[in-house]
């Protein structure tokens, strides 16, 4: 390393975080230490010297320099600025200060952990070291702590002290019982509760906790199994305090809980009261969206296209995607076919390459969906590849297109200026990719990509820079940005060649081998691995999955164990040639596990089968029903954006 050093004096940055974890390795902290002091001494953003000193303070706190390692809290403290960060500082700080024998010092620690951000998990840590010490802590920010913990007993153990001590005049009483109340909601002891948040609407109707003790009074009641009196109570609310701010609120939660009870026609007139009391209210087109939506599917078509008609004549700028798919199919099914026919052409013309769009553009051309109709017929109601006038899909016609934008002369559209060219980060990138340390290599490089973003003449040469260096997910990152500060609007409005690097097919002879062995449109593939990983072959998911394909750990050993590899481990799994065959083995044995439907079959790639065929069970065979009505957001935006990209995938590069 040393060596290395001695030849790129410039890597320290990179480098002595390895010497470090080597001198941990041989058990020598002091060198292991001045190494981590070194690498923070070198470090070219904020994130990355904050990451090196908390190593630093590890190192000492486990060799026992207490002192030394405060002191490496302490330089993190004069830097760092977000409060849920500083509070998990000040709380370690404290933790090294108690054992190295500083009480005082660690107490004033915790202190000031409780009071940087009370709402943070490590507030609460900090106060439970305090509490454990006998320490004299305020009992009102005492139980606040503990309920925002969800430490339910001892916040009303808290408040209860607290009420107990103070005059009933205290300007904090009434908050304490609301929160009180708050507690016992949350410690399941509704009678409590009640009793206390009837006692905080009754002796404090000033407080500004008092919408939300209603609030919570109607919780309780349901709670306590008393479904009709919390909706009576919302209701009650709503209608004695309408310009309380939170009067729609209740009418809102009294809808809600109507529906959850399967009382549709009680969460209609919640929904409808709503809507028409409270029309400036953000609540009041949730409550349109939910009543078209449920007469929808209560098949009262004519009922669904008024709710949602004026939804979108009252709140056009709300979900106007769903609402106007969703418009015109009721229109659709209440006869209204020429005004069916104008609201899906409108979403068409607005936005051609949205899940919607697609799916008002099949509509038009009468396509059923069923079957993964909208993946299996996609070629059938995809554009051009382009729609600017001459385009050959040549880099040539692009650059030329891009010099008449940016005004500069074409031959320099290509051309990284100086600045970038020289940035040490796009060096210590190109260098580490080289070295396989793909990890600090897109560290540095994504360092360059935040720094010029901003401006639009920077994005090509970066885009075309990232794609040579296999930092795909860069790449497109540039390329859609460059997109969207360009005066093409839609997608398919700029140059193919633009296009393509916003839509890529990199490992195109492993993803096509793949999808074609398994059966499916290497086009799908393209489009799963983008939304999956955008092409980044070292992704890693806060969820563990890996690679490309992002494969879970126990999904890729069950997969080798199908495939006949016994041999596999999961340090493999990386590489391209593994991720990519076990990716398309799995989507085709989810099929084959869905009954052959390849749509059911995304989403038991991002939601598990066994969820996947619950949700398709209830949906039956409408594939945009399927859709809506799965439970978790992330699988219904997983399918949304694939089917995106297989609309861009499908224009750009045919079948």
């Amino acid at each position: 390393y040393w060596q290395f050093l001695d030849a790129y004096p410039w890597m320290g940055e990179a480098v002595q975080p390895r010497i470090a974890r080597a001198f941990a390795a041989l058990n020598d902290t002091e060198s292991a230490a001045a190494a981590y002091r070194r690498a923070a001494d070198e470090a070219a953003d904020r994130f990355v010297k904050v990451r090196h000193l908390e190593s630093l303070a590890q190192v000492y706190q486990e060799s026992g320099r207490y002192a030394d390692a405060n002191a490496a809290y302490e330089e993190i403290l004069a830097v760092a600025e977000n409060p849920g960060y500083r509070t998990q500082i000040l709380y370690r700080a404290g933790q090294a200060l108690a054992a190295g024998g500083d009480g005082p010092g660690a107490i004033e620690r915790w202190r000031a952990a409780t009071a940087e951000s009370p709402e943070d998990y490590n507030a609460y840590l900090a106060l439970v070291e305090l509490v454990n010490r006998n320490v004299e802590f305020d009992l009102y920010q005492r139980g606040y702590i503990d309920l925002v913990a969800e430490a339910y007993v001892p916040a009303i153990n808290a408040y209860q002290a607290y009420l107990d001590s103070v005059d009933p005049t205290d300007a904090r009483v009434a908050n304490a019982l609301h929160e009180l109340g708050q507690s016992h909601l949350g410690a399941g002891s509704y009678g409590e509760a009640l009793a206390v948040l009837d006692r905080a609407i009754l002796e404090h109707p000033d407080c500004d906790c008092f919408g939300q003790a209603w609030l919570d009074k109607g919780a309780a009641q349901a709670g306590l199994g008393d479904s009709a009196g919390a909706r009576r109570t919302y209701r009650t609310f709503a209608r004695d305090y309408p310009d309380h701010p939170l009067a729609p609120e209740a009418l809102w939660q009294s809808g809600r809980r109507a529906l959850d009870e399967g009382n549709q026609l009680e969460a209609a007139v919640d929904f409808l009261a709503l809507a028409d009391a409270f029309p400036a209210s953000e609540r009041a087109p949730q409550a349109l969206y939910a009543l078209g939506m449920g007469a929808l599917n209560a098949e009262l078509y004519p009922q669904a296209a008024e709710a949602l008609d004026r939804l979108q004549r009252g709140y056009p700028d709300y979900r106007w995607d769903v609402v106007g798919y969703w418009l015109g199919r009721s229109q659709a099914a209440a006869g209204q076919a020429d005004a069916a026919q104008a609201t899906w052409q409108a979403l068409v013309n607005r936005a051609p390459d949205i899940y919607y769009g697609i799916l008002a553009n099949y509509a038009l051309a009468g396509i059923p969906m069923t079957d993964a109709a909208m993946l299996n017929r996609i070629y059938e109601i995809s554009g051009p590849f382009s729609r600017v006038r001459g385009d050959d899909g040549s880099q040539t016609f692009a650059e030329q297109w891009l010099a008449g934008w940016l005004e500069i002369p074409a031959e320099q559209v290509s051309v990284l200026p100086p600045e970038i060219a020289e940035d040490q980060n796009l060096a210590k990138g190109r260098l580490l990719l080289e070295l396989d340390q793909r990890g600090d290599a897109l560290v540095a490089l994504e360092r360059v990509y935040e720094r010029n973003k901003e401006t639009a003449g920077t994005l090509y040469p970066l885009s075309l820079t990232f794609a040579e260096l296999g930092a795909y997910r860069l790449s497109i990152l540039s390329a859609a940005r460059l997109m969207q500060f360009s005066p093409a609007g839609l997608v398919e409005n700029a140059p193919a060649f633009l296009q393509r690097l916003a839509y890529p097919r990199p490992f195109a002879e492993l993803i096509e081998r793949e999808a074609r062995a398994n059966g499916f449109d290497p086009m799908i593939y393209y489009s799963l691995i983008r939304q999956e990983s955008l092409f980044e072959e070292g992704a890693r998911s806060s969820a563990a999955a890996q690679g490309l394909a992002q494969i879970i750990p126990d999904t890729g050993q069950w997969i080798a164990g199908q495939l006949g590899h016994p041999e596999y481990t999961n340090d493999i799994i990386y590489r391209p040639v593994i991720n990519l065959r076990f990716g398309a083995y799995y989507l085709d044995w989810a099929r084959d596990y869905l009954d052959g439907n390849l749509l059911s079959a995304l989403v038991g790639y991002n939601a598990g089968p066994g969820n996947s065929q619950a949700w398709r069970e209830r949906a039956g065979a409408d594939d945009t029903r399927f859709v809506e009505i799965l439970t978790f957001a992330e699988p219904r935006a997983y399918v949304q954006y694939i089917l995106s990209n297989l609309y861009h995938y499908a224009r750009l590069y045919g079948s």
